[in-house]
């Protein structure tokens, strides 16, 4: 059995890795950008302004200083102004800056101090004056950056500075990805005064969810919310502060901001009763649980050890009547489609809904179906497969022995619907149907065997002279009509076989010939089968689907006659394929029919023509009354086994015992009364104790009663390899579909039937 593809479990996987790719994602930043700044430069024509005023006032009186000089962006550097003076100096920019932190944590004094180097913004270039770095000259957004580099003609440097534009452009349109606020929305206020819950948006978000799990007992979904809060936190770490993790005590102030920068700042006062809510909701569910589960089944346990009447209990688990079923319901059309371009083929769904399938590659190691008249083979699995064969673009061959209208009718519109060439032959006179020589396909002697075992002339003891007799005489027959480019089919072979010329030219007598003549004379009369028509050989090389409707009712020794000859023809076109070729299916309904030694032969052996055969029968006994060589063959070459419910209670003991054992543990229990002794003697006390011991025991895996009792659409299936399952199946098609493929007309290819 193979999992199916499921989307649920396809969403979870998604929900958890992008939590991962965000944290991955900003550490991936900070260690290939953030790590160590990029420079650009040094550069002979950065544009600076200097200023002596600042808003109508002199900079000495503002802030003691003289002067002042900034950088300015390219398109500003031509502009005059009173107070300002504009030229260019020789520097180079730093993408992105630094800046230091002086890290004092909250219980230490202002002498415990220790100063970090942060990376700055990705979207500032800061500028620096080449014969004094220390000196800041102010900083260019990477937009005016790159239209100075533009301007300058620094392509080099432009694609330099190209991932930084992509960070920048990243932090203008999505602001809140990164941030150092985490969606905090001070402008909203506080819902409390002195700052005791600030109000933001990651916290409304949390106790939503909360409620929400609270409500649904979907716990994992805070679970969740608590991993993307230590995603948001972990991930900007690594985007913004990535230098942190590389010095010696940095890992100090991660902590610290996780608790005094990160909870407090995002509603530590939320957090810690969320948690806490959650914590005791958990404590609150497993106190039920353990009541409501773990003791009362501790208690039933107990109590069925001690139980007194324990053999009485072992016959009711041993009873039939106690056997229960599972129903598993399922669109199987959903199904078909789902494994319509894989290689595997879907078969059923198990009691604890797992597809069943089998996979192309193990289907020319056979398939069999077992079940009663009437108990779903064709229609439950048989039909299935044929369509999905047929839509993998597989050539298909079906032999019916029961002329199941249903059946030909589906299989010809699911050929006609794939657009693949359908082929009908019937020995029904009033049919269409087209022509099927068996005797225009295989070497002389192939057609003698084939005709010799079809219309049983092969004869043992004494009476093999005779067989050997007939057999040569026909094969000195077929080769004067090979010489002569005769037509050879039953009506010739019989006519030559009654011209006495031939008799005296093969000094045969006519009365060793007697039997041959008079199994050839019944079946020449038979039309269909006088005439070409059908070429088995091409129709499997092109992967056509032909359907043979050998009706038993119609007539049983010639639909019989037939089969046999149509499965020594198979395996004479298994001698000119290779195990490489594209899978060919073979469909027989009713196999028994065509038991005989070559049938052996093509189901043990035509694995290496990649042959797929399906097979079904309604018994063992069809096949152990064959022999029980054949029964063992057809059980031993078949890999995949559909049994469904079992009439005969030997067939089910028999399929029980091929599930396998397990081991359980069994209970027996009995009581023991107290006997006291004093001056009268002994007595009993009126008190009783229990004794018992447990053993381990073994039983089949599947009970036989399971297979006597199983109820229409359930089926035991075998795989080779696998455990044994007890499957569900459903029909292709309701009451009104059939009856709708019933009333439709049957279309036969009057070019084919010609």
């Amino acid at each position: 059995m193979d999992k199916p593809f499921s989307l649920k479990g396809l969403f979870i996987k998604i929900l958890l890795l992008i939590p991962l790719i965000y944290i991955g994602f900003g550490w991936y930043v900070g260690l290939s950008y953030g790590r160590k700044a990029a420079l650009f430069g040094p550069y002979k024509d950065i544009p600076v302004m200097m200023k002596t005023h600042l808003l109508g006032s002199s900079l000495s009186e503002i802030s003691g200083s003289n002067t002042l000089v900034m950088v300015v962006p390219p398109g500003e550097a031509d502009k005059s102004e009173l107070d300002s003076t504009y030229f260019k100096l020789t520097g180079y920019f730093e993408v992105p800056g630094t800046w230091n932190f002086d890290f004092t944590p909250s219980d230490a004094d202002d002498s415990f101090k220790e100063t970090f180097v942060l990376t700055g913004s990705y979207s500032r270039a800061i500028a620096h004056e080449l014969k004094n770095p220390n000196r800041s000259l102010g900083s260019l957004s990477v937009r005016e950056l790159n239209h100075f580099l533009k301007a300058t003609g620094r392509i080099k440097d432009m694609e330099k500075l190209r991932p930084y534009l992509f960070l920048a452009r990243m932090e203008e349109k999505y602001p809140w990805l990164y941030s150092d606020t985490v969606l905090l929305s001070r402008a909203m206020g506080n819902i409390f005064k002195d700052n005791m819950l600030p109000y933001d948006i990651l916290g409304l978000v949390g106790i939503v969810i909360f409620f929400i799990g609270l409500a649904t007992r979907g716990f994992w979904l805070w679970g969740y919310y608590l991993f993307w809060v230590f995603a948001y936190w972990l991930g900007r770490i690594g985007y913004h502060d990535i230098n942190l993790a590389f010095t010696n005590n940095g890992y100090q102030i991660i902590l610290w901001s996780f608790w005094n920068g990160f909870i407090v700042k995002e509603g530590r006062l939320f957090l810690l009763i969320a948690a806490g809510l959650y914590l005791i909701s958990f404590v609150a569910l497993a106190v039920v649980y353990v009541f409501k589960h773990i003791l009362p089944r501790k208690k039933r346990e107990l109590e069925d050890f001690f139980k007194i009447d324990k053999d009485a209990l072992k016959r009711k688990e041993l009873s039939i009547e106690t056997v229960e079923f599972k129903r598993v319901h399922y669109d199987i059309n959903k199904k078909l489609n789902q494994y319509a371009k894989t290689d595997k083929y879907f078969l059923a769904v198990s009691d604890n809904k797992q597809d069943v399938v089998v996979e192309e590659s193990a289907l020319n190691r056979h398939l069999h179906v077992l079940g009663p008249t009437g108990g779903g083979k064709t229609s439950l699995v048989i039909l299935p497969l044929s369509r999905q064969a047929i839509e993998k673009g597989r050539g298909c061959c079906f032999i019916d022995f029961k002329g199941d209208d249903v059946f030909k009718k589906y299989v010809q519109r699911k050929a006609k619907e794939k657009g693949r060439r359908f082929y009908y032959f019937s020995i029904d006179p009033n049919e269409p149907s087209a022509g099927y020589n068996p005797l225009s396909s295989g070497d002389i002697h192939s057609k003698v065997d084939r005709i010799m075992t079809a219309l049983e002339l092969i004869y043992h003891g004494p009476a093999g002279f005779y067989s050997n007799v007939q057999a040569m005489t026909f094969v000195e027959l077929l080769k004067e009509m090979v010489q002569g480019k005769k037509e050879i089919n039953f009506l010739s072979v019989k006519d030559a076989l009654e011209d006495p010329i031939f008799l005296e030219r093969t000094d045969v007598r006519a009365q060793d010939v007697k039997g041959l003549l008079a199994a050839i004379s019944w079946i020449a009369g038979i039309e269909v089968i006088n005439r070409d028509g059908l070429d088995l050989a091409k129709v499997i090389k092109n992967g056509d689907v032909v359907f043979f409707a050998l009706k038993s009712q119609v007539n049983t020794r010639l639909a019989e006659a037939i089969g046999k000859m149509l499965i020594i023809d198979i395996k004479s076109q298994a001698v000119s394929r290779q195990e490489t070729d594209p899978p060919y299916f073979i469909f027989i309904d009713e196999f028994q029919n065509l038991a005989c030694s070559h049938f052996v032969d093509v189901i043990s052996k035509v694995r290496s023509a990649n042959f797929c055969l399906v097979l079904s029968n309604q018994s063992r006994g069809n096949l152990s009354n064959v022999s029980a060589a054949f029964e063992n063959a057809i059980f031993t070459n078949s890999a995949t086994k559909v049994i469904f419910m079992q009439e005969d209670p030997f067939d089910a003991k028999f399929w029980s015992d091929k599930t396998g054992q397990t081991t359980y543990q069994d209970k027996s229990v009995f009581q023991v009364d107290n006997i006291t002794t004093d001056k009268t003697g002994a007595k009993l006390d009126g008190l009783r104790s229990a004794q018992g011991n447990i053993r381990t025991a073994v039983k089949n895996y599947i009970s036989e009663n399971v297979f006597l009792r199983l109820p229409f659409s359930k089926s035991v299936i075998f795989s080779r390899g696998k455990l044994t399952v007890i499957a569900n199946h459903e029909f292709l098609f309701g009451k009104a579909e059939r009856d709708k493929i019933i009333s439709s007309p049957f279309e036969c290819d009057k070019k084919k039937v010609a």
